[in-house]
């Protein structure tokens, strides 16, 4: 489990790094530790991250997991509230605008709890140009599209009913990518239902 440049306790650097270059980091990291046929397993905008990886670097995953990744975008909730505001807006209010409701809702939200200290962690820079990049990303309809066209077994995780929405199922089902619903679970998945989503992740991996 890795923390993405800017994102949790990772250096931040002097330009964030766009989500392609998110990719490139972390396949020089698998290679400079010598990783070899990892599963790639994603979410949320690390699923897109995820999905780039496997795209630009085939040769070095197994397969791929993406867990309420974006795929359109009605998936695109805090990241449509961040890039709402320019940069130096964001920096100077809306973080704090977005990040004190998110403290307030997760009073009842136990991932919301979990997500408030790790928003607490970014560099804002970094924040506010990848969620530009999803919100871009997911307009253009073509994600599931692209995970269909991996050359590696992938599937797709999703909570229901508060998770990945129907327009966005349609889409993973027309371009012909698997999905698994995990029932009683949102967003953050693998929080609300962790025994039902190891069973999902086991039934998808003892494939390969």
């Amino acid at each position: 489990v890795v923390d993405l440049p800017g994102y949790g306790k990772s250096p931040w650097l002097k330009q964030p790094l766009t989500m392609a270059e998110h990719a490139d980091h972390i396949a020089k990291w698998l290679q400079s530790r010598k990783i070899k046929n990892p599963v790639v397993c994603g979410h949320s905008m690390g699923g897109v991250v995820g999905l780039i990886l496997c795209e630009k670097y085939p040769a070095l995953t197994t397969c791929f997991v993406n867990v309420e990744g974006n795929i359109s975008i009605e998936d695109c909730g805090f990241s449509k509230k961040m890039s709402a505001y320019n940069l130096e807006d964001f920096i100077e209010h809306g973080f704090e605008t977005i990040v004190s409701n998110v403290y307030k809702n997760g009073v009842k939200d136990k991932p919301l709890q979990i997500y408030y200290p790790s928003l607490r962690f970014c560099d804002l820079r970094a924040l506010h140009r990848n969620a530009v990049e999803l919100v871009e990303d997911s307009r253009t309809d073509k994600l599931a599209e692209r995970q269909a066209a991996l050359k590696i077994p992938t599937i797709y995780i999703l909570g229901s009913p508060e998770g990945t929405g129907e327009y966005s199922q349609q889409l993973l089902t027309a371009a012909g990518v698997e999905w698994r619903p995990v029932e009683d679970a949102g967003h953050w998945v693998f929080i609300d239902q962790p025994e039902q989503f190891a069973h999902e992740m086991s039934r998808f991996l003892n494939n390969y």
